[in-house]
């Protein structure tokens, strides 16, 4: 009887630790995906934030509302290229994000000098 008990009270313990909510109560990808979008270039202090590229085809405001919606960041640009500016988009996204059907990819925003 002991033995059931303890294997009860270890997968209560392991269940949560392999599951996760994130912070709107939605389930946690704690494994990234198959085929992630590429991740670009390296963090700019001088320029924050991330730019995500969308697939052809996709309206690149509406999915950016839904994006930032769903992750909890701003938008503060859209481009007709289909992209858009996330000033404030935090790491912890940015692996989910790069796992949507809908983003060809991400990449950190960074400074640009002229060579003049």
């Amino acid at each position: 009887m002991k033995r059931i008990g303890l294997i009860a009270g270890l997968a209560l313990l392991v269940i949560p630790l392999s599951t996760g909510c994130d912070r709107h109560g939605e389930p946690e990808v704690l494994q990234p995906c198959a085929d992630p979008a590429p991740l670009n270039g390296k963090p700019d202090p001088a320029a924050p934030g991330m730019i995500v590229g969308l697939v052809p085809g996709v309206d690149a405001g509406e999915e950016a509302n839904r994006l930032a919606e769903k992750y909890g960041f701003t938008v503060e640009y859209v481009y007709s290229m289909g992209a858009f500016y996330a000033p404030d988009m935090t790491p912890e996204v940015v692996d989910p994000i790069r796992c949507e059907p809908t983003v060809r990819y991400v990449e950190y925003n960074s400074s640009v000098h002229s060579l003049d």
